[in-house]
Order: C-alpha cells, then sequence, then structure tokens
C-alpha cells in the first residue's frame, strides 16, 4: 500500500485565511519512502517530493520506482509453537551457507533451502582406511556365519542362524541388522592380533564405530568387547551402562582399567555411536561421540594402567566372556573397528542417506536467554556469548554433525592480582585434584550452577563453576635447576628432570672435555609433555673434546619435562651440566570445582603449581558464575579473539594472545593478550555490543567509542593501547551491524536507528539518525535487525509489535527510504496481523540475492503455529508459473487438481495460482488439502497479502 498526502494548505495573502484544497501533484519518485507525519508541510525538504503517508508491502527502489514486496514460502514448523525462536545466520562462504534455528535448549539447521535432516547409516566405510573388520549384520541365511564385510577375515559365529537375527535397521530396511533382544544372542570372532592393541608397555590407537538400539534401559550392555574377566583376559570394552555411553581399556585386570562415560543419557531410539582412542596409555586419550556429536566425558575405573597387552580374549559383539555375561538386549548394527584414532573429520563422514528424523543437537540456552545471545564466526567455527553463560564454541564438521561446547577459557583473563600480603591461598598439591585453603579472607563463595543445563545432562566441573584461580609462587631451589655430571660413556643415560610451564625461559650450560675424536660422544635435550610418557628430541648436540654449550629458548607449546639423556655414549666418562629455568615467580592456574566453605574449595590443577607454600599473589578469573560471563565477543583485525563486559567488570574487554583464541595470558610483548577498561562517565555505564574494524567499535549504555592502538600507523599491543568516546547517544542490547566504514546501531530506547561514521571535516565520529525523517517508523520499538546486501543494501528491523520496518540505505546515492512490511492469516475472509519475530540473512549463492529468511508467530486454528518462512527472491522468475506474491506458500506440482501439504494452513482461506494465472480461492480442509478450480501443471499456494 503507497498513500500520499492529497491535499496541502494553501494561504490566501489577501484574507489571511488559509484553506484546505485539493492540489494535484505529480510524483516522480518514491525512494524517500514512508515519511512522518510531522512531514506533512515540509514542503522546503528534498525528501517530501519523493516519499509517502504509508508505504506498507511495496519497496521503494533506489531509482525511484516501487514495488510490490516478494511473498515468503513456508519452509518448516518450529519444534515447540508455545515460545519464540531466533535465527542466527552461519556463512563459511558464498555457496556454503546455513540458517541456525535456536529454541528452547535446542538448535536445529537449514541449508539450500530446507530443514537438515539426521543421516542414516552408511555400509561404505572405503573413504576411511585402516579398516580391522566390518561386520555389517545384514545377513540372513539359515547358517550362523557372520561375514566380516572387510575380506572375510575376521568372520564371526552367531549364537543362532542368521535368519532368526535379522531384523530392520535405523533406516527401517528389512534384514539389514541383528535382533538381539531375546537376551541370548551374540556373535563371537575368533581372537586375533588384530583385535589387541597393545604390547603390555605402550598403547596403539584404534576406534570402534556401531549403530545400537537398546530395550533394557538402566542395565549394563556390551556392544562388542574384548574381555573375559573370569581368565583376567580383559583388553576392551564399548558399552552402555546405565544408560551411558562407556568405553573402557584394561590391563589385564579388573583392577586395573580406566575409561570415560559420556555426561548424556542415551533413549531407546537408533543411535550412532564411536570410541576412539589416542594410544595414550591414559582415559584422557578416549573420545565418544554420540550421533556424530562429540561428547564431554567423565572418569571411569581405576588402579594402575600401564598398557593392553594381547591376552587370548575373543572378541564377542553383543555381550563379553564367552558371551554370557552383559548381552544386549536391543538391534544392533554395522560395528566397525578401525587400527587409528578416527578424526572429527572422519566420523562426520560415516554418513548415509537422510532420515526423517529432524537433525538437532543441545544447548543450554532457554527461550528467555535467546535475545541476548552474541555471536562471531571465523571458518567453520561461531563463538557464542550471554552474560549468564560460559562462552561456547559451536562447531561445523557436516552438515548432520555439529558441536557446542564450552570455549576452554584455561589461561584466563584474571582479575587484578591481591597485593595484601595478609591474605594467602595455599594448595595441598602441585597437580590433579588440590583443595585450596585460604587465609586471612574468604575468597570463595558457594553459588548457584554457571549459566542452564539441558534437562538430564550431567553437568561438568567446568558447568558447575568455571571459576579459575591464578597463583604465583617461588620456585624452591630444586625446582629452579638440575645439574651435576652425566655419564656420556653409558648410553641412554639421563637426567633428573626439571619442570618448564609454557611461557617459561630456560638455560643449558655445559663444560669439560666429554668425547674424543676417536670416539664422539651425542647428548639429546629432550622434552615430555606427557608425565614422561614420551619424549621428543628438542635438540642435540655432539662433542669430539672440551665442548661447552650455552644456549636457551623459550618453551611456547605446553607445559612440560626437560631432561638430558646420552643418544651416543663417548670416549670421556662424565660432561657437566647445568639446566636452569629463568625467574622464581612460578605461575599455577587452578579451576574451582567445589566449594566447601568460604576459606576452603576443591580444584583441578589446569596449570602446574611451583609448591604447596601459601602465596599472597593470586588472581580470581575474570568471567565466573560468581563474577558473570561476557556480553560480547569479536575476532580483532589483529586476529585476537575479544570478549567484552560482564556483570563485575561492565566496562572492561579482553583479547586473547594473537593467533591463539583461548590464550588469554598478559604480556608485553606485542601478540601477548590485551585487558583494557574504558574511562566510566560518572553514570551506570556497561558495554552492551562491539564490532570489530581498524579498531574495535563499541557501544555502551552511555555513549558509543573507539578502541585501537595509541598511534594510527600502528598496531594494537599491550603497550599501545587507547580508548576514546565519539558520541554519547547510548546503545540498545541489540548486535550493531557493520556496512562499509559505517556501523548502524539501535540507540537507547530502542527507537532511533543511528549511522556511526567517521566525519572528516570535524576529524572524528558522528551518530545521525536514520530515522529522523520517518520517526515513527520503528513503532514501539526495535528488538532485532539484519543487514542484506543484495540485490540492494536493505536493513531490516524487527519491531516489538512483529512488523518489520525496512531501511533501504545506499549512502552514495543519499538514499535512505523507510517501508514497513506485515502478513496476516486468513481465516473465513476475516484477515489477523501474524508477527515476525526474529530474522536472519544468507548469501544466496553466485550471481543470487542474499535470502532473508523470517519466524512468523501466525494463527492457525484458533492456535499458535510459529513457522520458519523465507522470503522469496525480488527479481521476477523467468517463468510465469513461478510467480508468487503469496506468503507461507508452497509448490505443487501434481498436475492435478487436488493440492496437498497444506497442513500448516489449515481452515485458512489460500489464495491459489494455477501456471501463473490466480483461479479461485480455496479453504484448506482439517487434512491440509485443497482442491483447485481447474488444472495446472504447478501450482503456487499461499496467505494474500494486501500492498
Amino acid at each position: 500500500m503507497v498513500q500520499r498526502e492529497p491535499k496541502r494548505a494553501i494561504y490566501r495573502a489577501s484574507t489571511g485565511i488559509s484553506d484546505l484544497a485539493k492540489v494535484p501533484k505529480v510524483t516522480r519518485s518514491f525512494n524517500a519512502g514512508e515519511l512522518s507525519p510531522l512531514m506533512d508541510s515540509r514542503t522546503d525538504q528534498a525528501k517530501y517530493d519523493s516519499g509517502a503517508k504509508t508505504m506498507e508491502n511495496f519497496i521503494p527502489l533506489i531509482y525511484g520506482a516501487a514495488e510490490r514486496r516478494p511473498g515468503t514460502e513456508y519452509i518448516a514448523t518450529q519444534k515447540s509453537s508455545s515460545a519464540k525462536g531466533r535465527l542466527v545466520a552461519f556463512e563459511h562462504s558464498v555457496d556454503d551457507t546455513y540458517i541456525l534455528l535456536f529454541e528452547n535448549q535446542v538448535l536445529r539447521f537449514f541449508k539450500s533451502g530446507a530443514q537438515i535432516f539426521g543421516p542414516f547409516g552408511t555400509e561404505d566405510l572405503s573413504g576411511i582406511g585402516s579398516i580391522v573388520a566390518h561386520w555389517k549384520l545384514n545377513d540372513n541365511l539359515g547358517t550362523t556365519v557372520v561375514i566380516d564385510a572387510d575380506g572375510a577375515t575376521h568372520n564371526g559365529v552367531a549364537s543362532a542362524n542368521t535368519n532368526t537375527l535379522s531384523t530392520t535397521d535405523e533406516s527401517g530396511t528389512a534384514n539389514k541388522a541383528f535382533d538381539m533382544q531375546g537376551g541370548t544372542e551374540y556373535v563371537t570372532v575368533g581372537d586375533d592380533g588384530d583385535f589387541s592393541f597393545g604390547n603390555g608397555s605402550v598403547d596403539s590407537p584404534f576406534s570402534v564405530a556401531a549403530w545400537i538400539k537398546y530395550t533394557d534401559t538402566g542395565a549394563n550392555q556390551q556392544i562388542i568387547s574384548k574381555f573375559h574377566n573370569g581368565n583376567n583376559q580383559l583388553e576392551w570394552k564399548f558399552e552402555v551402562v546405565s544408560d551411558s555411553l562407556s568405553f573402557s581399556i584394561a590391563d589385564e585386570s579388573e583392577s586395573a582399567v580406566v575409561g570415560a562415560d559420556a555426561d548424556v543419557t542415551l533413549d531407546a531410539n537408533w543411535h550412532f555411536v564411536v570410541a576412539t582412542y589416542s594410544g595414550n596409555g591414559s582415559w584422557t586419550g578416549i573420545t565418544l561421540y554420540i550421533d556424530w556429536v562429540k561428547q564431554n566425558v567423565s572418569f571411569v575405573g581405576g588402579g594402575t594402567y600401564t598398557a593392553m597387552e594381547s591376552l587370548g580374549a575373543d572378541v564377542i559383539i553383543g555381550g563379553r566372556e564367552a558371551g554370557t555375561l552383559e548381552l544386549w538386549e536391543g538391534d544392533l548394527n554395522n560395528i566397525a573397528i578401525f587400527n587409528k584414532e578416527l578424526s572429527a573429520t572422519e566420523v562426520a563422514s560415516l554418513t548415509g542417506n537422510d532420515s526423517t528424523d529432524v537433525y538437532e543437537i543441545t544447548t543450554p540456552y532457554l527461550t528467555a536467554d535467546l535475545p541476548a545471545l552474541k555471536f562471531e564466526q571465523s571458518a567453520d567455527v561461531m563463538f557464542i556469548t550471554h552474560p549468564n553463560y560460559e562462552p561456547r564454541r559451536l562447531s561445523r564438521l557436516a552438515d548432520t554433525s555439529w558441536r557446542i561446547e564450552e570455549a576452554d577459557l584455561r589461561t584466563g583473563p584474571f582479575r587484578d592480582q591481591n597485593t595484601d600480603t595478609a591474605k594467602t591461598i595455599t594448595a595441598s598439591a602441585t597437580t590433579g585434584s588440590v583443595t585450596l585453603t585460604a587465609a586471612g579472607h574468604s575468597p570463595f563463595v558457594a553459588g548457584t550452577t554457571a549459566g542452564h543445563l539441558p534437562s538430564g545432562s550431567i553437568a561438568t566441573s567446568k558447568s558447575l563453576t568455571g571459576a579459575l584461580f591464578k597463583l604465583v609462587q617461588g620456585l624452591s631451589a630444586g625446582a629452579q635447576h638440575v645439574s651435576g655430571l652425566l655419564a656420556v660413556g653409558v648410553a641412554d643415560v639421563s637426567t633428573s628432570t626439571l619442570s618448564i610451564t609454557k611461557g617459561t625461559t630456560w638455560d643449558l650450560t655445559t663444560n669439560g672435555t666429554w668425547g674424543t675424536a676417536a670416539d664422539p660422544a651425542t647428548i639429546d635435550l629432550e622434552r615430555s609433555y606427557d608425565n614422561e610418557t614420551t619424549y621428543e628430541t628438542v635438540t642435540s648436540f655432539t662433542s669430539a673434546a672440551n665442548f661447552n654449550i650455552v644456549t636457551s629458548e623459550t618453551e611456547e607449546v605446553d607445559d612440560a619435562l626437560y631432561r638430558l639423556t646420552v643418544k651416543d655414549a663417548g670416549g670421556a666418562s662424565n660432561m657437566a651440566f647445568n639446566l636452569s629455568v629463568r625467574g622464581t615467580g612460578h605461575v599455577g592456574i587452578v579451576e574451582i570445582t567445589a566449594v566447601a566453605s568460604p576459606q576452603s574449595a576443591t580444584a583441578t590443577v589446569l596449570k602446574t603449581l611451583a609448591s604447596t607454600d601459601p602465596t599472597h599473589r593470586f588472581s580470581e578469573g575474570s568471567f565466573s558464575n560468581r563474577r558473570g560471563w561476557p556480553i560480547d565477543v569479536a575476532i580483532s583485525s589483529e586476529e585476537r579473539l575479544t570478549f567484552a563486559g560482564n556483570v563485575s567488570e561492565p566496562l572492561t574487554t579482553w583479547g586473547s594472545v594473537i593467533g591463539d583464541f583461548t590464550n588469554f595470558a598478559l604480556g608485553t610483548n606485542d601478540d601477548d593478550g590485551i585487558q583494557f577498561t574504558l574511562i566510566g562517565t560518572g553514570q551506570q555505564n556497561r558495554i552492551r555490543w562491539m564490532l570489530a574494524k581498524e579498531t574495535l567499535v563499541l557501544g555502551t549504555v552511555g555513549g558509543e567509542h573507539l578502541l585501537g592502538a595509541s598511534k594510527d600507523e600502528e598496531a594494537l599491543s599491550p603497550t599501545n593501547v587507547k580508548a576514546k568516546i565519539q558520541t554519547t547517544h547510548g546503545s540498545e542490547d541489540i548486535a550493531a551491524i557493520l556496512i562499509n566504514q559505517a556501523t548502524l546501531f539501535v540507540q537507547r530506547g530502542g527507537k532511533k536507528i543511528r549511522e556511526f561514521l567517521y566525519n572528516f571535516e570535524a576529524d572524528s565520529h558522528r551518530a545521525d539518525d536514520l530515522t529522523v525523517f520517518s520517526n515513527r517508523i520503528t513503532g514501539d520499538g526495535i528488538v532485532d535487525m539484519v543487514f542484506q546486501r543484495t540485490p540492494d543494501p536493505t536493513l531490516w528491523c524487527i519491531r516489538t509489535d512483529g512488523q518489520i520496518a525496512v531501511l533501504t540505505y545506499e549512502r552514495d546515492q543519499n538514499v535512505f527510504s523507510w517501508y514497513r512490511l506485515v502478513t496476516n492469516t486468513n481465516l473465513a475472509g476475516t484477515a489477523t496481523a501474524s508477527v515476525i519475530e526474529s530474522a536472519a540473512v544468507i548469501f544466496g549463492g553466485a550471481r543470487s540475492e542474499d535470502e532473508v529468511w523470517v519466524t512468523v508467530l501466525r494463527q492457525i486454528s484458533g492456535s499458535d503455529a510459529r513457522y520458519v518462512e523465507r522470503f522469496r527472491p525480488r527479481l521476477l522468475p523467468s517463468s510465469q508459473s513461478d510467480y508468487r506474491f503469496l506468503d507461507s506458500s508452497i509448490t505443487d506440482t501434481g498436475g492435478d487438481t487436488t493440492i496437498e501439504g497444506l497442513t500448516h494452513l489449515i481452515g485458512q482461506t489460500v489464495q491459489v495460482l494455477g501456471d501463473g494465472l490466480v483461479q479461485a480461492t480455496k479453504i484448506v480442509n482439517g487434512s491440509g488439502v485443497i482442491t483447485a478450480a481447474t488444472t495446472a501443471a504447478k501450482y503456487q499456494v499461499g496467505l494474500g497479502y494486501d500492498s
């Protein structure tokens, strides 16, 4: 709908009386859009002649004309229609884009205009390689033979003829899985060295994959195992224990078993499960996947574990021992063993065709949390912040393999270090789980869980607290160096070890005559990152006479143990050496896992502590449930992951080490982490949003700031940083949008959109009001906004009442034109306004328009229905049969008059286009079906709208 004001006030000079007369007016352009009623008499304004009183469901074009807005197509129904969802764009490249739909503790995905469905399994494992054995379990004969599809090398023997076990698989295909629900069925595969992945001293990597479905909930059930407890022949087992997926490795006996349990509860549906093991001799090398998603795990087991060894036990599918214990109650399919640790990408590739189940993953975010989520993407990883939750990292591995996990901020950031010597903290040990005891103060606060947890899930220690403490301690004399004489005449002799923490510099000096010309000696400087399980050579030295070494280096990778080892023995007997660490201020980091009292807490050591002595040099982590979590995130031009503002430090930003998004260690080097606090203005101020340009742009409650280097020609660094307030309008808690050199943001109050832009004449930034001529266009306020770059630069603003205020924004042509989009349902000819609640924009592909997606609340059959819909392209299609100025529409190519697929519009009066021609309206029946008036090759059916 486009309306012009038909009358003008004309002043009669002779009488001093004015009257209203209808004055014809030629309108050559509508590219000023919908103007405020307060502009009715502003004939002096250039935009007056190009504006309209009302512009609803019409789009003012840059060139001056106006065209009818396109309709929307129905994509899907939200999982729940009882609460709002939120759409978010995920763009890896122009041709690789997704729409994310966040709902209450669940996340769903869309690609190529359709919802993504979970995949079925694949029997083709050729793309992986390293297969030890592969039992498809689709055998269906009057024999007990179970074929190993990998060359029949390891065929199994079923406890019954396979035609009595055969059942449908996860895709519903008959005779493609084994039904093991009788409590007596299992498959035996004879012992072979191929199934043993340890030699008693060290382990080697391997992985197991399977499709499972079980019915006996709460029981311990084996998927596949090589685990005969009665004969002390324990190697490994893959099982479900009390509804949790579990994988364990054993050092011969039950008293030396270590493993990992997934921290989620399985249900009785089909699931794809994978266990991988790195061979590192520890439960930490175990990774579990459920339906392609990596799981958080907890330790199980106990005893002293060294390595597995080949002990003679058979492999049992669906049980353990000799098929007498913990038999599987349910269905099994497509089980494979690999002699390698499968990567997440390889796990993601183990998929087949799509199922009819919508693919989704669990998130911690409640419906009420969704508006406050902020996002920043880097390639296939999206960082997510919310002031009540630890930052998360959403990773895409494949269309049907996404993972959301905590951002793993293990090195800070931290609050200011304590300087009161009367206040100390003491740790009970330097590694592992420790007790922290405070003296002279009470720093440990027992609070609630950090963030929210999905119903039924088990909290990890980080989810419960997330609070870090940094302890700076002096090194004991023995921890500062190792020195003495090394007997170079004996090969493989090593010195004692010296602990070197990450970021610390070590020095090595030697002297004396070691080695001779006839019999030189070689020593290696070695380091271990896995507590001496393995060592790697840092550097080697060979001497044939008097050789004095003087060298140093900074440990950049991780905490490590260093030592010297004789590689090749030489003629001389001893070499004097001194391996030392610089400085006496050792930095250790712990994470609080439980609070016993204000002066006592349990913690896990993340970075080895120097000693168990008390220290007053401690710092509390900046982020925790007590202190709050960051409100926004951005990746700066220097490649720093930067967080902004939390409850306790609302004006502070924290930048990571350059290129290392998990490391927030501060320092004075140019690439070290940065922490900076904006200067307050006397009011209760806080950061609302942050954007990364050449500098960081920050919107606060009270103003807009730039944070960057002190000198424009230099890079931002810990010693070269400043912030300056530019404007003082203040911002809403809505993400700002970067458009070329301008930043568009919602002013505090929610009714004005401002353009933050550098002004050359003033040599500073200004923030002009883009709603100045259309002050009513935003209604009662804006709740979200997104930007579409093609076909025309367009800002979409979601209003509180569910209309969209849209701005055509072409600064170079001085075009800033507003219009509104509305949509409705139609029950028996009565229109009811629908509410647009969320929007997102993604690339439409090469040479295509950007796609605008929305969630819409509609009234259908007297109840709320929430749909995901996508706007059609503005450019008319080449074929008339594809014309579709309809909302929530579908396309039908059935070729007869019966049109199905309209269950989302039951009871609605819909418009029908057949091959592009208008037909009679119809009412959708209770089955979602209408009968068109005449036959057409292609129908377009949906809700009409006025324009």
